[in-house]
């Protein structure tokens, strides 16, 4: 991977495992089972999750300075001692962005009119899609010989004192919009809601 330059990539749905136990744990059943009427939802959703689920991704190779707490990626400079201990040794960086789409969000609206529960059902899913995406990218970074070297977790603006307004920057350096269709709400939300920007350190 050459630094500075925008990749796409996507996936097909059959290639992302969404697993029932992070569904549930994002529902909130840490200890607990659920009773068969809220697994014949989550069942009845991932049927047709195929159909509004599109998994897309933008990123790109940069290197990276840090100085006591300032990271210098170029196109931002972050101060955040969190982000600047994460990223401690490395010289370079992979800054990403995911997401599922904006069709799922218009699911997500359609089920919250229904009930509270098939609002909960359907955000989950999506929680869980979204992440299941970053670990497959992550994985795919490194397996598929991309990044040879050792890479840290992903980190994303909001960590610790990694300030969320710098979602805005790793949206602008990725052209986000453009490539993947996904951009932020004056208050930095993203838009798509089930997205993700993050940095992964690499050394």
């Amino acid at each position: 991977m050459d630094n500075n330059i925008i990749y796409t990539s996507k996936y097909s749905f059959n290639e992302i495992n969404i697993y029932l136990p992070d569904i549930l744990r994002y529902m909130g059943y840490a200890d607990s089972v659920p009773d068969g009427t809220v697994l014949h939802l989550i069942e009845d959703f991932l049927k047709s999750a195929e159909q509004v689920i599109t998994y897309k991704i933008c990123y790109l190779k940069q290197n990276i300075c840090i100085k006591k707490d300032v990271v210098d990626f170029g196109f931002m400079k972050p101060k955040s001692s969190t982000l600047a201990g994460h990223l401690s040794g490395c010289s370079q960086a992979v800054i990403f962005a995911a997401t599922i789409g904006t069709m799922f969000d218009r699911e997500f609206i359609s089920a919250s009119q229904i009930s509270a529960l098939n609002s909960l059902v359907i955000d989950s899913i999506g929680t869980a899609a979204v992440e299941a995406l970053c670990d497959k990218f992550c994985n795919d970074l490194s397996a598929d010989g991309m990044i040879k070297s050792k890479m840290r977790f992903r980190y994303s603006a909001g960590y610790g004192d990694f300030s969320i307004e710098h979602q805005s920057d790793i949206l602008r350096s990725l052209d986000s919009f453009r490539k993947i269709g996904l951009t932020t709400t004056q208050n930095l939300m993203l838009t798509p809601t089930k997205s993700v920007t993050a940095v992964i350190g690499v050394d």
